[in-house]
């Protein structure tokens, strides 16, 4: 095995390394919009002060 470092990959590499973290960043996002909207629609709004 060959593994070599060319830094004319290097911009290339970085490009595609950013989307996919962006792409995390964003399915983490909707993952925490949905998760609050389901608490405001489904919560139980009869808060009692004992």
């Amino acid at each position: 095995m060959n593994i070599q470092f060319r830094l004319d990959q290097l911009p290339e590499s970085l490009t595609v390394l950013a989307a996919g973290m962006i792409s995390i960043f964003a399915v983490i996002g909707v993952i925490i919009v949905a998760t609050i909207a389901l608490n405001k629609i489904f919560s139980d709004d009869k808060k009692t002060d004992e």
